[in-house]
């Protein structure tokens, strides 16, 4: 299902030339957290537009976030409307 996704986050990286670095906090036991740090975001193609670069970013950071959610769905709260109402997934 298709959603509307900010490319900000890629296109910051992008400005400041720097890599977008995939970060998130697991909740432990006992009031402890563990935080994972992936390896770094770059564009799959360096000699795409910037705005091509961003989007090609995004949805590598979207496939992280969709992996680290299959992984520990019990972890993750989405409080935003993503999809449209009524889609539904294929």
């Amino acid at each position: 299902i298709e959603a509307p996704t900010n490319t900000t986050p890629a296109r910051l990286a992008l400005r400041n030339q720097c890599a977008l670095i995939p970060v998130h906090v697991v909740r432990l036991p006992d009031y402890r957290y563990r935080i994972c740090v992936d390896k770094p975001i770059l564009p799959d193609n360096p000699a795409a537009s910037p705005s091509e670069q961003a989007i090609d970013m995004t949805c590598q950071l979207n496939r992280k976030f969709e992996q680290w959610i299959r992984e520990a769905p019990g972890q993750w709260i989405c409080l935003k409307r993503r999809w449209p109402k009524g889609s539904r997934v294929k």
